[in-house]
């Protein structure tokens, strides 16, 4: 299933290549918390409610037409357990979605190796001030997406996140639907 999931992202990934920018991001359903999709988010006006369970993957892929003060405008796909897709148009809000965080810098030590790093900006723009964390090549940094900007021909998602026990935000250049992929 996360294959398939892999692919749908790919796909998406050329598609707004091509065709413009859409930013996309994961929604985890959890067991004991149902995914509230809103067909109005300023009266909270209910669409649907999707609870895990068998018939679908707890991951989802959710494409982001808007961003708004507290929710996302888009489209989320669902992957059923006979690899078949389903499809849900609202709002959800940005608290349940998330990416993951890729090195966007590497370091090299005096032995030679090369140390990855996340770059967290304090604005938009790789001329502004920044902190270096550090990331191990096999973790990752698991963020909400807060917005999106495009600056100097250069992309940017605005994070909130936890490292190393402190409440981080700022602006990266790699929000990823995957982990282990060289996403801009």
């Amino acid at each position: 299933m996360m294959n398939r999931l892999l692919l749908i992202s790919i796909l998406l990934h050329c598609f707004t290549s091509v065709f413009g920018q859409k930013e996309n991001v994961l929604i985890h359903i959890e067991e004991d918390r149902p995914l509230i999709i809103y067909s109005d988010p300023l009266s909270r006006q209910v669409d649907t409610i999707i609870f895990k369970n068998d018939n679908i993957n707890n991951l989802a892929l959710f494409i982001i037409d808007e961003v708004l003060p507290f929710h996302f405008k888009g489209t989320l796909y669902l992957e059923t357990p006979d690899e078949d897709f389903v499809s849900h148009s609202g709002f959800v809000e940005k608290t349940d979605c998330f990416g993951f965080i890729n090195a966007d810098t590497y370091i090299a030590t005096e032995d030679g190796r090369q140390l990855p790093y996340v770059r967290l900006f304090s604005e938009p723009s790789l001329k502004a001030t920044y902190i270096l964390l550090e990331v191990n090549s096999y973790d990752f940094i698991e963020a909400i997406p807060i917005d999106f900007v495009d600056y100097e021909d250069k992309y940017f998602s605005k994070v909130l996140f936890i490292y190393k026990n402190q409440l981080m935000e700022g602006y990266v250049t790699r929000l990823c639907t995957q982990f282990y992929t060289t996403c801009t």
